[in-house]
């Protein structure tokens, strides 16, 4: 087993790092504050960290990422680039094998490792994984905390791994005391219908304040204006409802019957499976938002771990402890899941996946519940499918990811539009770059020529897709080459554009 787990994690990181390997430049927008942080920290001993002078005023109000990484750079002689761009991939292989020794726990070594390949070759996963975002460096530490909680008690590590997870990540914080909460309430709801206590509550009921009281105190102290933004009293409300929804179908597959029946497995099947499927199928034939065309059938490749959990799920045979820990995982998850995805809150909804990454992982465990031919059946398929995934992103043929690679020519289109002096006109990918490198403000471009009012930097996603801003692609290849007959260029070099306002 040890032979065949390392070559997971080997996939596992290659999967994840393929990318920046490919280009020798860090993988995904998100990278760039971070690593912009670290070198704002090392280069500056002035600059203190939440000193918002010196900083972007975001990002450093969770400053693990950057701290750790300026560290990191400066113990290993490494360049903060070279850093950032390989620690991303490392810390995604890594939170793979956290979710191997909680599967482990639970299950045998055989699925755990069939669970662990599923979590290492899933789309879903390794396409956010390449790169260094405040996620993936939560990822470890959230799953970390949660094997801690409930196998290998530790109140110092408990605390640790709480307030490295609270300043690491947000969206991070909420799905660990979502989990938490989720398994405390399918222990108290086991406890009712079958009289046996499957959990200590008094376990549970630490380690769920630990992070809560040390979230709070963030909120109050660190970034008091974003979570203002988040936690609105309204949001009560609906969220409340979601809550009792959510909890409703836990109770509802729990308390009927003191034995499980076939009857219980089909409905805990449909209860589980359905909801991603059916939103897995919405997704690919109706857009997400007004302004977004539908993601299509390409969809498919990223649902291809979901395809047999109808399977895993009916034929799983849990006992009493894999049923809490796994039940309540998805059900504490889906709560601000379906928070993010229904309530029409625009900044939940911009975590909707994030909550899905964390979703995922507990459904890899109910793999390692169910049926052996089933989940040694998702594995090989899921192994099948990655490669698919990663060519399509390495060759920027992906639809949702293709803007996420950057390449040496992304970057010296920067250095060329940060010397304009009236500002420059660009997409999110030019954005997310120059804006924490070199500080410079990026709007987004036109679509007619005469609107044009400051140099226009075009790369070559715009050449091939058009303008990619907030998650929504518009324009066509068409209007731009029309503003380059029209304006005169300044700088081309083939598949990057600076075109001067006409």
């Amino acid at each position: 087993m040890r032979v065949s787990l390392v070559a997971t994690l080997t996939l596992a990181f290659l999967l994840r790092s393929i990318y920046t390997l490919y280009t020798g430049i860090p993988y995904y927008g998100d990278s760039w504050p971070l690593i912009a942080g670290a070198l704002t920290f090392i280069g500056n001993p002035d600059a203190r960290v939440f000193d918002d002078r010196y900083y972007d005023g975001y990002n450093n109000r969770w400053p693990y990422a950057i701290v750790s990484t300026g560290l990191l750079a400066l113990v290993t002689g490494s360049s903060v680039v070279d850093v950032g761009r390989l620690l991303g991939p490392t810390l995604g292989t890594l939170a793979v094998l956290m979710l191997y020794a909680i599967a482990r726990r639970i299950s045998n070594p055989h699925n755990a490792g069939m669970a662990a390949l599923i979590a290492a070759s899933a789309g879903t996963l390794f396409a956010f994984e390449g790169g260094l975002t405040k996620e993936v460096y939560a990822r470890p530490l959230v799953l970390a905390y949660l094997l801690v909680a409930m196998y290998s008690w530790s109140l110092p590590a408990l605390a640790i791994l709480a307030l490295s997870t609270v300043l690491a990540h947000h969206v991070s914080s909420i799905a660990l005391i979502s989990i938490i909460a989720g398994v405390l309430v399918a222990t108290i709801l086991y406890d009712l219908a079958r009289g046996v206590r499957v959990l200590s509550l008094a376990r549970l009921a630490v380690a769920l304040t630990t992070p809560a009281i040390l979230l709070l105190a963030h909120i109050l102290c660190l970034a008091p204006g974003f979570w203002d933004k988040v936690f609105k009293l309204g949001n009560l409300v609906p969220a409340s409802f979601y809550a009792m929804t959510a909890f409703s179908i836990a109770a509802f597959t729990l308390l009927p019957s003191q034995r499980v029946t076939y009857r219980h497995r089909i409905l805990f099947s449909l209860a589980i499976s359905t909801p991603a499927l059916a939103m897995t199928l919405i997704a690919m034939i109706a857009p997400p938002t007004p302004q977004t065309t539908p993601l299509g059938s390409y969809m498919a490749f990223y649902a291809t771990p979901l395809l047999l959990s109808p399977i895993a799920a009916y034929t799983t045979r849990a006992s009493r402890e894999q049923a809490v820990i796994a039940g309540g995982w998805l059900v504490g998850m889906g709560v601000p899941m379906a928070y993010s995805a229904f309530s029409g809150d625009p900044i939940a909804g911009a975590a909707v996946h994030r909550f899905i990454n964390y979703t995922f992982y507990a459904v890899t465990l109910g793999y390692a519940l169910g049926a052996t031919w089933a989940l040694k059946a998702q594995a090989v398929l899921a192994v099948l499918v990655a490669p698919l995934i990663a060519k399509g992103i390495v060759l920027q043929e992906d639809p949702y990811f293709h803007f996420q690679l950057y390449k040496e020519g992304d970057v010296e289109l920067a250095r060329v539009a940060r010397l304009s002096t009236e500002g420059i006109h660009g997409d999110s990918k030019l954005r997310e770059y120059m804006t924490p490198m070199y500080r410079t403000e990026v709007e987004p471009p036109p679509l007619r020529v005469q609107d044009i009012r400051k140099p226009l930097a075009v790369h070559q996603e715009n050449l091939a897709k058009g303008f990619w801003v907030a998650g929504i692609v518009y324009g066509s290849v068409h209007e731009i080459m029309e503003m380059s007959r029209k304006s005169s260029t300044t700088y081309s070099s083939g598949s990057h554009l600076i075109i001067l306002p006409p």
